[in-house]
């Protein structure tokens, strides 16, 4: 069944969604263990703040393409109780850790920083993960070790084992919905507009698609528990009543005959010049 729903406009993301979800679903005492979701909603933050509220988000991560060959944050070896950088791939340790505003960043990250000229002379130099300052100067090179990239790039090594994918394969059964929706009950192609009347509208979908799943598996009798649904003894009938019509010759719709106006035949050239000509 549908549990829940949110109406945003089309160029809003999906990214940080499940957070707001998990949160109606637990004031209504419905929080999941295991929450599915597809790959749009799953960030590092994401994972952490589901964690934090009892929910482990099952979804794939997502990251931009690296070159092959590059060295990522999972060849670093952390201290697992602080989440600080403990050596590099090359077993060289961090001269510091320490919070910083890179990139014109929104928010201050937390940085481990390098020897610059260590780093400079390493054969990884280039594919590491580890960069230098931005300002092209020597100094320290830098990588960024948030719990929020961290939580990600555990989940990219997560994935990597295709026993993730045969528990996340249960989440393919809600595109069944969501098609249901548009199809059946005409989501994708509402006939209202406004915020609150599409509001309305797909709150009113959502209770009846609910109420049909509901009506489709619900017994006809207490006392017969092996009853056959309302829904189903319904459909069974219909397709016994339009078999039964076909086998006789009948239809369940008549034939529609359409009379066709007598139409004069278009005159050739010849006779519109004659005629032209008396």
């Amino acid at each position: 069944v549908i549990t829940d729903y949110e109406v945003v406009g089309a160029g809003v993301s999906d990214k940080g969604k499940s957070t707001g979800i998990l949160e109606r679903l637990a004031a209504r005492g419905r929080q999941p263990e295991r929450l599915h979701t597809d790959g749009g909603y799953t960030t590092g933050e994401a994972i952490l703040e589901a964690g934090a509220m009892g929910t482990d988000l099952n979804s794939p991560a997502t990251r931009g393409r690296l070159p092959e060959g590059s060295v990522g944050r999972e060849a670093f070896t952390f201290d697992e109780a602080s989440g600080d950088i403990l050596a590099c791939p090359q077993g060289h340790a961090p001269k510091r850790h320490d919070h910083a505003l890179l990139h014109g960043e929104t928010g201050r990250a937390y940085y481990a920083y390098f020897d610059g000229e260590t780093c400079r002379e390493c054969p990884l130099e280039g594919r590491c993960v580890a960069r230098g300052p931005n300002s092209k100067k020597p100094g320290a090179y830098h990588v960024e070790v948030s719990a929020a990239l961290r939580a990600r790039d555990r989940r990219l090594a997560k994935q990597a084992d295709p026993s993730f994918w045969d528990v996340y394969a249960i989440r393919a059964g809600s595109e069944a919905t969501m098609s249901e929706m548009k199809r059946a009950h005409g989501q994708g192609r509402l006939r209202v507009r406004g915020r609150a009347r599409v509001l309305l509208a797909t709150a009113m979908k959502a209770s009846a698609c609910n109420v049909k799943r509901w009506l489709k598996g619900r017994p006809s009798s207490p006392a017969s528990p092996n009853a056959e649904p309302p829904m189903a003894a319904l459909a069974r009938s219909e397709r016994v009543k339009r078999t039964s019509q076909r086998r006789s010759g009948a239809t369940t719709r008549p034939k529609t005959s359409y009379s066709r106006p007598y139409a004069l035949p278009r005159p050739s050239y010849a006779d519109r010049e004659r005629r032209r000509a008396a």
